[in-house]
């Protein structure tokens, strides 16, 4: 009978020691989070620009401010909500697991594009919300006529 209990614990060990290597050996170290910067010579008509590529894009403006030349999208990536519920609390109680993209347009030209929410932690970003995050300044850049190029982080 102790020769089995020492197999199994034995067992058990490798098992969980399999688990956890397989366990994080699939994910990706998170890269440090970085502004994203295009630069335009003309303020007011880049800015039109990307508010019509954000219309026929599909993104959700969550927050507009024409007098700042700001817009806040919500990003695509797991933009689950996980309910409380299922730890037996109400459902009014649901935890957001959102992301958002900020772009603010600068007197100066200068069009900033970052990241906001729960896919950012401790200087970091989900390399899933980075990728997005530089398709959609690729796909900005590819709208403004005028842009000069990214500088800071593309």
């Amino acid at each position: 009978m102790v020769w089995f209990m020492r197999r199994l614990w034995l067992t058990m060990q490798v098992v969980l020691a399999g688990c956890v290597l397989l366990g994080c050996a699939g994910r990706t170290p998170w890269p440090v989070y970085q502004m994203q910067w295009l630069t335009t010579a003309e303020p007011e008509a880049a800015f039109e620009a990307v508010l019509s590529y954000l219309r026929v894009s599909g993104y959700e403006v969550v927050e507009f401010d024409d007098q700042r030349l700001f817009i806040r999208i919500r990003a695509r990536v797991d933009q689950d909500v996980v309910l409380r519920e299922a730890l037996g609390q109400p459902q009014r109680s649901a935890v957001r697991r959102e992301s958002y993209f900020n772009i603010q347009l600068h007197p100066d030209g200068r069009l900033q594009i970052g990241a906001s929410g729960y896919h950012l932690r401790g200087g970091t970003i989900d390399p899933r919300l980075d990728a997005e995050l530089r398709r959609l300044v690729a796909d900005v850049y590819g709208c403004l006529p005028d842009a000069t190029g990214a500088d800071g982080g593309t």
